[in-house]
């Protein structure tokens, strides 16, 4: 700006500048040129506060930005947590119902099996316990055991049924009636058998097969035929237990249901175990002498015998008479003595 300078100024040569001649010029110059750069210095401090309070509202405007952000953020992860939440509960719901419903259809399901399975089994008595024939074969077999021993000798008493055979003729008890009463049930039981699986077999060729004991045959020639008999008996048995089975299981095979299945195998199971363990292991026990079955001695006379009298039983085993002793021996037995080559 113009301003008067009173002070008489001088060109100084040697620094190439005008300066003030005297003292009053000087202080006004150096209050103008301090004037000046504070006034600078001032516009110059004022550009930096405006630019630090620019930048502090920008800053502001980008965290505020960034708070958003934040925030969205934030809010869209508890959603997608609540959504998850929500379908975590509506998928377990929706598994519940399911479970629930299998399980209504389960039990409705065993209720079913249980009403089949109850009116199934009414109609599928045990054929060990219901079968008439069996039960009677069952009954005369306690006769003859109660009366005759642990096998069939013993129950023919002396001299192998001769002295039965004679009280019979007298009109004595003889255990023999029970015998050949038991041995006609087991020998029409097997004839029935026969007839099922084969048509063409005949009641002529079945009595020459198994042909009846009689009080005039040795009683070691009735025994052989007991014991045919007795084997073919329990096997024809076991066919029927199984073909019992088998037309049961075929009636209700409509139902396809195989819990019902499942109850009539246990049934031929336990049918034929009972059979195997208890009649069937009787007879075998009674009738059927084994080559290693030890051989029982009856003293009949005190007379003695130099030579053994051999006279074979049933395949086998023989009943030896020596020194007024009787005894049953194998095969085995009499070869380790001796007697057989």
């Amino acid at each position: 700006m113009a301003y008067y300078n009173p002070q008489q100024v001088v060109f100084n040569p040697s620094l190439g500048v005008i300066q003030s001649a005297g003292k009053v010029g000087g202080v006004l110059y150096d209050s103008i040129r301090n004037y000046r750069e504070d006034e600078n210095k001032r516009k110059l401090l004022a550009q930096r506060d405006e630019a630090l309070l620019e930048q502090q509202k920008q800053n502001e405007i980008n965290n505020a930005f960034l708070n958003n952000n934040l925030l969205q953020k934030e809010r869209a992860y508890e959603y997608a947590k609540e959504q998850d939440r929500i379908k975590n509960n509506l998928a377990l719901q929706d598994l519940f119902l399911k479970k629930s419903k299998i399980d209504l259809e389960q039990a409705k399901e065993q209720r079913e099996n249980n009403l089949l399975a109850q009116q199934a089994m009414l109609n599928l008595p045990s054929y060990t316990k219901s079968n008439p024939e069996m039960r009677a074969i069952q009954e005369r077999f306690n006769t003859i055991k109660k009366a005759g021993g642990s096998s069939y000798y013993d129950g023919q008493g002396l001299l192998g049924g001769t002295w039965q055979n004679t009280k019979g003729l007298f009109g004595g008890d003889n255990i023999n009636d029970a015998q050949d009463s038991l041995f006609k049930f087991i020998s029409d039981s097997i004839y029935n058998e026969k007839v099922r699986r084969d048509t063409s077999y005949n009641r002529t060729r079945h009595d020459e097969i198994y042909k009846e004991p009689s009080a005039w045959k040795a009683q070691t020639i009735n025994a052989k035929e007991y014991e045919k008999a007795i084997r073919d008996y329990i096997a024809t048995s076991e066919a029927k237990i199984n073909a019992y089975y088998d037309e049961q299981m075929a009636k209700v095979s409509n139902l396809k249901n195989p819990y019902i299945n499942a109850l009539y195998e246990k049934q031929r199971q336990e049918d034929l175990k009972d059979f195997k363990e208890g009649l069937a292991k009787e007879l075998s026990n009674y009738y059927i002498k084994g080559e290693n079955q030890p051989g029982k001695i009856v003293d009949i006379s005190q007379e003695p015998s130099n030579q053994p009298i051999i006279t074979p039983l049933v395949e086998g085993t023989y009943l030896v008479e020596k020194d007024g002793k009787f005894y049953e021996a194998s095969y085995a037995e009499l070869k380790q003595m001796g007697v057989f080559k």
